[in-house]
């Protein structure tokens, strides 16, 4: 099971029973965490219009975890440096304390995360990997499963961090022929070896980040304080080039392609469109001279071809919201038509597609993620392959 990120919040009033005496706030500020998952609680942010001390409590299975004192109408935001894992079967509430018979309104926003991990190993042998919410040990596993390296006895370093080395020193270890580049098929030798000549390596995707990142920090031979690419300050040019490929399809909702011009995908969750987004569309097409328009395998339609500069002004046109058809994370559903239509159908797959779409969009992952929902075992929108 997959769960998303978190966020227990809202505005409730309140009666005291006792600073010593905590109690839910209100039943909707609980989370049943689900097996298999781990949640890591990540800020809290709360707000009190009594004029006296209270405190919000997370417990954890009825047990105090951390306590959050809010001042006589004041207001507080706690950032936590120390994040602990929440496992699987676990119930996260929040309580309040308050002097007894004081009463007034509380604000709370309680924000985490959830993560979900797991590999398959055969033969000592890793052959596959799941990793959502948490990509810090994907160039190691990609390394492990490219090469078939042998893995430690302590299986769980692969997923989780208990003491060994961080990701930039994980990075470092890479052999000189690992690849970090999956969109140029770079070596770590050759992008070091660029780097120290001062070359810059044009990266134009994602693929790249987790370990390019890391070896902007390696310390070349006789460099005893600086490294690659300006070193931590990220002062030189493969630091600026690594951060604009980073974030740029981010930055403008579009997928940068080979002539470094943009193609765009507006959301059609499920495949479903309307006759008023599809003249949208064609309308869109026109006024800016779209080169190609095609459809993708994903049930959605791909505006490719369009400069940087027009597409502030051909997302306005469009007024739709973005597919998310770049970067590292969920994408899109794919369904069939489903009961309604179908004489095969049994189930309601474009409902079931749309909903799973809604729930999960935007969500990070180490490699772009699209999924699909048939509504009988014919297998109409591939969900037994699609990935």
């Amino acid at each position: 099971m997959i769960t998303k990120n978190l966020f227990l919040q809202g505005i409730f009033p309140f009666v005291g029973t006792g600073l010593d005496k905590p109690v839910p706030v209100h039943r909707e500020l609980s989370h049943y965490v689900p097996d298999g998952v781990l949640n890591q609680t990540l800020y809290f942010r709360g707000g009190n219009s009594s004029g006296e001390l209270i405190t919000v409590v997370l417990m954890r299975n009825g047990v105090p975890m951390r306590y959050f004192p809010i001042g006589a109408k004041s207001e507080v935001h706690v950032p936590l440096r120390v994040v602990e894992d929440i496992d699987g079967g676990s119930v996260v509430e929040l309580y309040l304390a308050a002097p007894d018979g004081v009463g007034g309104s509380v604000v709370v926003d309680l924000g985490s995360r959830g993560m979900f991990k797991s590999i398959v190993v055969r033969d000592n042998k890793m052959v596959g990997a799941t990793l959502l919410g948490d990509s810090l040990k994907v160039a190691y596993l990609t390394q492990a499963y490219d090469r078939g390296l042998p893995l430690p006895d302590e299986r769980i370093a692969l997923m989780f961090d208990v003491g060994g080395p961080g990701e930039a020193v994980g990075v470092a270890e890479l052999d000189d022929g690992a690849q970090v580049c999956n969109c140029n098929g770079v070596s770590k030798k050759a992008l070091v070896d660029a780097v120290k000549g001062r070359l810059r390596h044009s990266v134009r995707r994602h693929g790249c980040h987790p370990r390019g990142q890391g070896l902007r920090f390696l310390q070349t031979p006789g460099e005893a304080g600086g490294g690659v690419g300006g070193g931590r300050r990220g002062g030189g040019g493969f630091g600026r080039q690594l951060r604009d490929a980073r974030f740029i399809n981010d930055r403008v909702h579009a997928n940068i392609q080979r002539d470094g011009t943009f193609s765009v995908v507006p959301q059609m969750k499920g495949g479903v469109t309307s006759a008023q987004q599809l003249r949208r569309i064609a309308d869109v097409a026109e006024k800016h001279n779209v080169p190609l328009i095609k459809l993708t395998g994903g049930q959605r339609i791909d505006l490719l071809g369009i400069p940087k500069e027009d597409l502030p002004q051909v997302w306005a046109d469009l007024n739709m919201p973005s597919g998310y058809a770049y970067g590292k994370g969920f994408r899109t559903v794919k369904t069939c038509v489903g009961k309604d239509f179908c004489r095969y159908g049994t189930g309601d797959s474009t409902k079931l597609g749309i909903e799973i779409e809604s729930r999960f969009q935007g969500i990070e992952s180490p490699a772009k993620l699209k999924l699909a929902v048939s509504g009988c075992p014919r297998n109409c929108a591939d969900p037994w392959s699609r990935m």
